[in-house]
């Protein structure tokens, strides 16, 4: 069970953790609300298709590298769950009017990107909220609620593109849409400080910091062996793999849309946000039954061979936006299948001690790969095409679906 018992409880649930997922999905609208704006961007610096807005998202990530080093594991030494998430979207909240700023005065194209990189140092609410409602937790509230989460994230999908692109169609400002998403993270920190509880945590101020792989007693929950090293290495390894390959929809999906079909910002938005009400509706309705009865390695899989699919035919759908929506349906249908899975088996095979540390090299090994793919497939797609980028991009999702096979059944003949 969970170390923390929030007296506050609304059908059952700790406000504590009602509170944790509104804040996630406001700050994730920062994200989601600049897609249909990411064509725009490019514009209004002049950019052509390539590495250089492969920069746009990447230059964030970038910023998150530092972040990610510190801010999980003071969380897991002093205990600081919520001081830490609250002051993480503030920062990415005060960043993000700085970039609206840099937008309203035309500052040049070098100085908004490193506006993004220092809004990334703030960076750290999201590992230590998982870890957080792994401590509020009992092993089987943990998959429903990172689904729940998921679910939040997915719902910011929904809303974010649709409002991204409406509010930028009716003012024409870059700077309006970045400034309402700095108002969003803003507020999800005001709500995080009103309505989080610090969780109890078995360390103390003077605890040493958790070294993540250091022997000591493995859960016997961890589905992936009970060697500690190899079921982290396995979960980071298939994060970083589909995060790499996610990347290229994140950064080209919406310009593909726009040169190939010619939607403009309200069509590129209502495109993301069809597609995130499928991924709302598979969170909510269908991975707790999924994962009940297949288990939740086979669940991952299962999301991955999805979002590997779309991701392949995204790039060869040149001539039918038909096709190029079902084939990112495909995707949409991968996502919240898998998403959740990662941070489950990882919060189910490390001890509580290490939870935010855990979460954070999760997140370290993610934001790499987010801030490398972009650059490195978008060299490709301007050398190659998008068929040729996307079908990179499927194939390093596939090899994370591989792995989790091959290491799911060396434990079990090992068990």
């Amino acid at each position: 069970p969970g170390s923390c018992a929030p007296a506050r409880m609304i059908r059952g649930v700790p406000v504590s953790v009602l509170a944790v997922l509104a804040g996630a999905f406001l700050n994730l609208l920062g994200f989601t609300m600049a897609g249909p704006i990411t064509p725009a961007l490019a514009e209004h610096f002049q950019l052509p298709v390539g590495s250089k807005v492969g920069a746009l998202t990447s230059a964030y990530p970038l910023g998150m590298l530092v972040g990610l080093l510190v801010w999980p594991q003071i969380s897991d030494r002093e205990g600081w769950r919520k001081k830490i998430i609250v002051g993480s979207l503030f920062g990415v909240g005060v960043g993000l009017f700085f970039q609206a700023l840099a937008l309203h005065l035309k500052a040049p194209y070098w100085v908004f990107l490193g506006l993004r990189v220092l809004s990334g140092l703030s960076a750290g609410a999201s590992p230590v909220s998982k870890a957080y409602l792994a401590d509020a937790a009992t092993d089987e509230q943990l998959p429903r609620w990172l689904a729940w989460r998921e679910a939040s994230s997915t719902l910011a999908f929904i809303v974010g593109p649709l409002f991204g692109g409406l509010l930028f169609f009716s003012s024409s400002s870059l700077a309006t849409v970045v400034g309402v998403t700095s108002a969003g993270s803003l507020l999800a920190a005001a709500i995080t400080a009103a309505f989080v509880e610090e969780p109890k945590t078995s360390l103390s101020p003077s605890s040493p910091p958790p070294k993540l792989l250091d022997a000591g007693k493995m859960p016997t929950s961890c589905p992936l062996g009970r060697n500690l090293a190899a079921a982290v290495a396995t979960i980071c390894a298939m994060s970083a793999l589909e995060n790499a390959g996610s990347a290229c929809w994140d950064a080209f999906g919406a310009v593909l849309a726009q040169q190939r079909f010619g939607l403009d910002a309200r069509g590129v938005g209502l495109m993301l946000t069809s597609g995130a009400c499928i991924s709302f509706a598979v969170s909510t309705t269908c991975f707790d039954r999924v994962r009940s009865r297949v288990g939740l390695v086979n669940t991952a899989v299962i999301g991955l061979a999805l979002i590997a699919a779309g991701l392949g035919t995204v790039g060869a759908a040149t001539g039918s936006l038909p096709k190029f929506v079902a084939a990112a349906a495909l995707y949409q249908l991968g996502k919240p299948l898998y998403a959740p899975t990662v941070p489950t088996l990882l919060l189910q095979c490390v001890p509580p001690s290490k939870r935010g540390l855990a979460m954070g090299v999760d997140s370290i090994v993610n934001t790499v790969a987010r801030a490398a793919a972009p650059l490195l497939l978008g060299g490709l797609l301007k050398s190659r095409g998008a068929a040729a980028a996307f079908a990179v991009a499927s194939t390093l999702v596939a090899s994370a679906a591989g792995l989790a096979l091959l290491r799911a059944d060396r434990s079990a003949k090992r068990a």
